[in-house]
């Protein structure tokens, strides 16, 4: 008999109960011993998959086994198959060769054990439950529409540029720490291009640091930057609009309508399939995002009618909050596909963050509205604005910098860990009724029976998107290897 191979070995199973990335465009590769996160799809281990019997692939020594990839024990595998020539590449491609694959340490088996119990870690030592966490996301976000909404509402509101900048100035200040680590390891990774020697980066050419940093940034470890570059870009441009439009539309009307956007990233993937912007099989375009468009129409034409409002209602405040949408699912779609080729999210967020505070820099600096240079006045104001003015602008700034930019980003990818893509879809479709409490309880609106029937009939077509692509996904039968079950299917 042969001796047993030191190699890692690859084994795959069946699972009904669990499963891995049902999104993911090539085989899961699972790093029990090092992280809990899909290299391919870079998916979170303990996820509920719509894919029934979704085919799942684990990496582990031959003297081993698989630790269980969420409660219980893991299932014994029904095949066993030789890992192919091209998986060490992928492996390897993605940083993680086979000493990656060893036993978990005690605090990465106790994070395995906490996201199993459905907790996130905000904090050293401090756990919260996932999905609370997400509704929190959710009401953030509820809560820019009616925080802006009360800025125009002030006698001398701020420009929306000058206060996009400084929120967004704000927001990228507490990504700082991320900076400056990155900017060491870019430091560290040019001195070994450039031979390796501690004074390499002094004594190299400009033109040397140069290729070697452009050499850097186009390779994968850098998709971060170049995948944050193109982010921060689209969330920018909606932004903008989403700002302008809140300057003519009431803050609840403009959350719904930016809420389209649940409705708009099926349909656009269908698009950007065909043309390659996004993968082909992220493309969602069926019956079922005819009859959600449809829906979403309607209550759209309905939510235009209303006139209960005391803000008059103004066709172009509308179509800037639509246009909203729509970048905003550009941006989610493109986000989906930089998501699968990065393991560490928390990098491409602070540059898409800083992009968005550059390019909001560049706005402000080109618009005419800005304000004169403030001088003090002994009736209690500040240049023509009153106290209470600057103190809700001041306290708006913060409110949108540092918890609906800021803390949102640092967020999310955490609550993803222990919630499912479809059920995230539906805690974040939530996000408009927090906009129209808001509104209504701080700001005065309200809706007529009209804009109540149209925002309703919008939600309803959020959830019925999430709810038919959930189906949609659970029906689905994952490929297969086995030639019994291939002519069974025939």
């Amino acid at each position: 008999m042969a001796a047993p191979s030191s190699r890692p070995r690859w084994r795959t199973g069946r699972s009904s109960g669990y499963a891995w990335c049902a999104w993911s465009t090539q085989t899961p590769l699972i790093q029990p011993g090092r992280s809990t996160r899909c290299v391919e799809g870079n998916k979170p281990l303990h996820r509920a998959s719509p894919r029934r019997g979704h085919r799942l692939t684990w990496q582990v020594r031959a003297s081993g086994s698989p630790p269980p990839p969420g409660r219980g024990s893991a299932p014994r595998p029904r095949e066993r198959t030789q890992a192919p020539s091209s998986a060490p590449a992928d492996a390897s491609r993605d940083g993680v060769g086979a000493a990656a694959f060893t036993t978990p340490a005690e605090p990465a088996a106790a994070g395995r054990r906490a996201a199993a119990r459905g907790l996130v870690e905000v904090a050293a030592g401090v756990r919260v439950p996932g999905r609370a966490l997400y509704y929190s996301v959710a009401f953030l976000w509820g809560s820019f529409a009616p925080a802006v909404r009360e800025l125009y509402t002030l006698r001398h509101p701020p420009s929306p540029a000058l206060f996009n900048t400084a929120r967004l100035l704000l927001s990228s200040s507490t990504f700082w720490p991320v900076w400056r680590q990155e900017w060491h390891q870019l430091r560290r990774r040019l001195r070994e291009q450039l031979g390796g020697a501690p004074d390499a980066l002094a004594t190299a050419t400009v033109s040397a640091r140069l290729a070697a940093a452009g050499q850097l940034l186009r390779s994968q470890t850098y998709a971060w930057f170049r995948g944050g570059l193109e982010l921060g870009l689209y969330v920018f441009l909606g932004n903008v609009t989403q700002v302008i439009g809140l300057e003519y539309t009431p803050a609840s009307r403009a959350a719904f309508l930016v809420q389209l956007q649940t409705v708009f990233i099926p349909l656009l993937s269908g698009v950007f399939a065909r043309v390659g912007f996004i993968d082909a099989s992220a493309s969602q375009l069926n019956w079922q995002t005819l009859i959600t468009s449809g829906m979403a129409f309607a209550g759209v034409f309905l939510l235009s009618q209303d006139k209960a409002s005391p803000v008059p209602v103004n066709l172009v405040g509308d179509a800037l909050e639509v246009l909203a949408a729509f970048l905003f699912s550009i941006y989610v779609l493109r986000l989906d596909k930089h998501a699968h080729a990065i393991e560490n999210t928390t990098p491409l967020a602070a540059t898409k963050i800083a992009v968005q505070a550059l390019c909001s820099i560049g706005w402000a600096l080109s618009s005419r509205g800005a304000a004169p240079a403030a001088s003090a006045s002994a009736h209690g104001e500040v240049g023509g604005i009153g106290w209470h003015d600057a103190g809700v602008t001041v306290a708006v700034v913060a409110w949108t910098g540092l918890l609906v930019s800021a803390f949102t980003g640092y967020a999310q990818p955490k609550c993803q860990k222990t919630v499912s893509a479809s059920e995230s879809g539906v805690i974040l479709a939530t996000q408009p009724l927090f906009a129209a409490a808001l509104s209504v309880a701080f700001l005065g609106e309200r809706l007529g029976w009209k804009g109540m029937l149209g925002g309703a009939i919008i939600l309803a077509s959020t959830l019925v998107s999430t709810v038919l692509h959930r189906g949609e996904g659970a029906e689905e039968e994952p490929p297969t290897t086995n030639p019994e079950k291939k002519r069974k299917r025939h």
